[in-house]
This record gives structure tokens, sequence and C-alpha cells, in this order.
């Protein structure tokens, strides 16, 4: 699976909405992942089944999450 793209959407002033992250995978047009923050945590959302996948406390880690690039750190 390859990152193809990824989007920053800013809300603006007056909107209801809050910034969010698109993240497009396997050449797709349609987004794959939304990343939105919820509180302290980070939401990662399936676009194309619209359900929420996990909760994630940086916004690192939903990166990770979605596809996996560096090696998790062990436990001692």
């Amino acid at each position: 699976m390859g990152l193809c793209d990824a989007s920053v959407v800013l809300a603006t002033q007056g909107e209801s909405t809050t910034d969010y992250v698109l993240v497009w995978v396997r050449e797709n047009p349609d987004p794959a992942y939304m990343i939105t923050p919820v509180g302290m945590e980070w939401q990662i959302t399936d676009t194309l089944y619209h359900r929420v996948l996990s909760y994630q406390p940086s916004f690192e880690a939903a990166l990770q999450f979605i596809r996996p690039v560096l090696a998790s750190p062990v436990a001692a």
C-alpha cells in the first residue's frame, strides 16, 4: 500500500466544522481516511465506509496507525 497524497483542510471562521486531514491511498480518487482532532486525541475515520477506526494520542500515532513505517517502541 503506498501513500499517494494528503490534504489539510482548515475550517474558516464562522464554520461549524473543525480542521482535519484527508489521506488518499492506492491512488483511489476518494480519500480513504480522515484525521480529526477530538479533545486531546486524534480520531481516524474510514471515509469509504464512514466509521471511526481508532483514537490516537498524537498526530504522529494517527499517521502510524494508517501506515506503519516506524518501529514500535518496546516497553521495558
